[in-house]
């Protein structure tokens, strides 16, 4: 045999190794890449902070996200009682009651109304993270029918409430209150 002749062979052999470890070296620096990009300290110092910064693999999709931020609402603590002023449009006389809100869990109060013929308890009672509050009383009038009053008030600082109401039979007026006399 000629030394000639296993030059081919030699050359094949060569090259295909030649494949195998650029190969080889490719996958190597995919994955130093990647394990550098997963255990980065973080932004360079100067990047704004307040900005998260997700890392993900190459070539991977970052998850989506369909859960909605939770926030706590704050509400004032309204629960105490109240001389409450209401008055008829049209007329000027100005009726005086007991406004006492009882319970209170966040937005959501109970309590009653009270004026010079009877005591009412107060239905859907709302506040607004405003100071703003909204509730109902429902009375009835002589004939027996009953009748829901709507009372919606926007909040007055130091002194409560002050705002209009509506009756299921078409009656309306204004009310306010003059502040809170007792705090529980």
């Amino acid at each position: 045999m000629k030394s000639g002749e296993n030059a081919p062979v030699k050359k094949r052999a060569s090259r295909r190794n030649a494949i195998i470890i650029v190969a080889l070296i490719t996958a190597a620096v995919t994955i130093v890449a990647i394990v550098l990009v997963r255990v980065s300290p973080g932004p360079p110092s100067g990047t704004p902070s307040g900005t998260p910064e997700a890392v993900f693999p190459i070539g991977a999709t970052p998850p989506s996200s369909t859960a909605a931020p939770t926030y706590s609402a704050t509400y004032s603590d309204i629960r105490g009682t109240y001389s409450l002023y209401y008055q008829r449009s049209g007329t000027g006389t100005i009726f005086g009651a007991t406004l006492q809100i009882t319970q209170q869990n966040q937005q959501n109060f109970q309590g009653t109304l009270t004026n010079s013929t009877a005591r009412f308890p107060i239905n859907n009672g709302t506040v607004y993270q405003n100071g703003d509050i909204r509730f109902v009383i429902i009375e009835s009038d002589s004939a027996g029918n009953q009748i829901t009053i709507t009372y919606t008030g926007t909040g007055e600082a130091g002194t409560g409430w002050q705002g209009t109401w509506s009756g299921s039979n078409g009656t309306q007026g204004t009310w306010y209150t003059t502040g809170r006399l007792f705090m529980p």
